[in-house]
């Protein structure tokens, strides 16, 4: 293509001049055509042509892809294709280079060969022992675990340290206790109760055991009195108060089970829906109880 002073240049050789093409093209320098193509044109306008889109690996598949996605307006957001859900479409949906057949009905018929998998998930876990300190405690890495009332002293318990807790059983391969892994930040209740009846059978380690520090620092100054008598009679008090917690916990059990009875016996299918949402927040409570109900125990 010449540029614009050439073509003009040509075009004022034409129609001023008078020359003819063959003396246009000697005196521009270029092939007879050439001149006799910018001499003779009228239309200066550059011509605009649609671009066409080539797809040369999307084209087979350019139509099928559009339906799917006009269909896609039709349904909710979250149902409809993604780039990666339409490839693997495509890819189910061609066929095989060697069997040609679509891969869809090979996949389909290579399913019936396959193994199913285990209903129950398998859960690796370590399996190892340890011995139970004088005082009802098991160490498992930098963590103590209180056994109080569950292990004897200085018997033998096996630990199933699993990726996020630790299940400890008895000689007879029974669970005695689960409990949280450090590092997963799940808090551990503390059977106070039991620690209890530990210290006031043992009245010196009350200052040796690792349950002292969580106490707060009124009520660990009020047990780790020097007298010994005096701090025996203190674990007694103590004791009293958990059991006191425990009795409390049953009776608020029994009144509650009694009263979620008796609303249950009151309450028919033609019940509204608020009277239903009441029932309902009353089992929540009564969950609640019973799990520290549990705990306590």
């Amino acid at each position: 293509m010449l540029k614009m002073p050439q073509q003009h240049y040509i075009k004022f050789l034409r129609e001023v001049a008078g020359c003819s093409v063959k003396e246009i093209a000697e005196r521009v320098s270029v092939h007879w055509r050439t001149a006799k193509k910018y001499a003779d044109q009228l239309d200066w306008n550059a011509s605009v042509t649609k671009r066409k889109n080539r797809s040369p690996v999307m084209g087979p598949f350019m139509e099928i892809i559009d339906t799917w996605l006009e269909e896609d307006r039709l349904v909710p957001r979250k149902q409809r294709h993604t780039g990666v859900r339409i490839f693997q479409r495509q890819d189910l949906e061609r066929q095989h280079y060697a069997h040609k057949r679509c891969i869809a009905d090979l996949w389909e018929d290579e399913r019936c060969k396959l193994l199913t998998l285990p209903k129950h998930g398998f859960e690796a876990f370590r399996l190892s022992a340890a011995a139970v300190n004088k005082y009802g405690e098991i160490r498992v890495g930098e963590m103590m675990v209180p056994l109080l009332g569950m292990a004897a002293p200085g018997s033998e318990v096996l630990i199933q340290t699993f990726w996020d807790r630790l299940v400890i059983l008895n000689s007879q391969h029974q669970q005695i206790r689960e409990v949280a892994r450090p590092y997963t930040g799940r808090t551990v209740e503390i059977p106070w109760s039991q620690v209890c009846a530990g210290w006031l059978r043992k009245p010196r380690s009350v200052t040796h055991s690792q349950f002292l520090r969580m106490l707060p620092e009124i009520l660990q100054a009020y047990v780790t009195v020097k007298d010994l008598a005096e701090r025996k009679d203190r674990l007694q008090a103590n004791g009293r108060r958990c059991l006191e917690t425990r009795s409390s916990l049953r009776r608020s059990l029994i009144v509650w089970c009694t009263t979620l009875i008796f609303s249950h016996l009151r309450v028919r299918v033609s019940a509204s829906s608020k009277q239903w949402i009441g029932f309902l927040f009353s089992f929540k409570q009564l969950a609640q109880v019973l799990r520290q109900f549990w705990l306590q125990n």
